[in-house]
């Protein structure tokens, strides 16, 4: 599995290594998966396969038999630190992001969602649950 930049060479493969993780946890007897979604999942296929790869993973975490949480977190606040915003930074003193300005943001910050994560691995009654977190 090449990285480039942090995320995969070739992100269209990420539903393979996710399909295979989730093989290799049921035939180990993993008891529980706990899986960040990583941004918005779709409601339904759009035929981008970075969007539509996430509801391909979920439907394979549903099919596998094997318990898990589901958190789908909306936007982190890291994303500001990427290389896509410090440039208006640098020169326009602007932070600037690819939102509509009329769209309000809960910004979270991965080490909260790190947080709720951790906390879901001693709640077995959580089995089966969706969350959709954000900062707000």
């Amino acid at each position: 599995m090449a990285l480039s930049n942090g995320f995969l060479e070739k992100p269209w493969e990420a539903v393979q290594y996710a399909r295979s993780a989730i093989d290799a946890a049921r035939a180990a007897g993993v008891k529980r998966i706990i899986w960040n979604t990583s941004g918005p999942m779709p409601t339904e296929r759009s035929g981008n396969p970075m969007n539509d790869g996430r509801l391909d993973i979920l439907e394979s975490l549903q099919a596998s038999g094997v318990a898990h949480v589901v958190f789908e977190p909306m936007v982190y606040i890291e994303n500001l630190l990427g290389p896509w915003t410090a440039q208006a930074v640098v020169e326009r003193n602007q932070v600037a992001y690819p939102i509509p300005a009329t769209k309000k943001v809960g910004w979270m910050l991965s080490a909260d969602l790190a947080a709720l994560m951790a906390a879901a691995i001693d709640h077995p009654e959580l089995n089966g649950q969706h969350f959709k977190v954000s900062g707000i």
